[in-house]
């Protein structure tokens, strides 16, 4: 993929209409026929007129005699109209690549300008890695485990607040589009912290059967003194 990206813009009575970046090869196109890339009423230019197209050594610029504006090639500043003058056919072309930039404008009129320039290519927004989907598959193992070890009404809502704790902090990373480097160490601190809560609920855990109706003694406050 190319390190610069071809910005053309669509310029209205000095307002920008629209904006396209491309970094592939693409053909820029005005018109008012078939799928142009730039609309624009009859400014006396062909159906489809490329005024922009992949070249040899990078993209080709043609320009029309009806057309005005600046142009920039090499650093150096140029009158479109000046360009265009005393052509065969009416049309100039010229590589553009690098620094290049130009303001079209595509009539005598000067209502429709063409803007192109070349901008840095955006590095892309890094994707979330698989593994994090193992990280949920992991974490979803130890509750289970945790469960079976330490089966008491305790012990689930630790584990819920734990798996809680955990999604939110993988949402976050998606959210926030970053590295391992933040969510890893958060996910990894929330499993010792709940693990230390789960030991401190075995420890001093009861010893009546947790699933027996209507529950351990803690949650019912004690109005049950005998059972059946």
């Amino acid at each position: 993929m190319s390190t610069v990206a071809l910005r053309t813009s669509l310029v209205w009575c000095g307002e920008v209409m629209e904006d396209v970046v491309v970094d592939k090869p693409t053909k820029i196109t005005v018109g008012n026929m078939g799928r142009p890339t730039f609309v624009v009423p009859n400014v006396g230019l062909p159906a489809g007129f490329a005024i922009v197209r992949p070249g040899n050594r990078g993209y080709l610029l043609t320009l029309g005699h009806k057309m005005r504006g600046t142009i920039c090639l090499d650093g150096e500043r140029k009158e479109v109209q000046d360009l265009v003058a005393g052509q065969a056919g009416g049309f100039f072309a010229t590589p553009i690549s690098g620094k290049d930039w130009g303001v079209i404008d595509l009539d005598e009129s000067g209502d429709y300008k063409l803007f192109f320039q070349f901008v840095p290519v955006e590095a892309p927004i890094p994707k979330m890695a698989q593994g994090r989907y193992r990280e949920v598959a992991l974490i979803a193992l130890v509750m289970l485990i945790g469960a079976a070890l330490f089966p008491s009404y305790t012990a689930v809502i630790i584990l819920a607040s734990m798996l809680g704790t955990a999604l939110f902090e993988i949402v976050l990373g998606f959210i926030r589009a970053d590295d391992d480097d933040f969510t890893r160490p958060a996910i990894a601190f929330s499993i010792l912290l709940f693990a230390l809560l789960l030991g401190v609920a075995f420890k001093f855990r009861s010893r009546e059967n947790p699933w027996m109706p209507p529950g351990p003694r803690e949650l019912t406050a004690g109005y049950l003194v005998d059972r059946l």
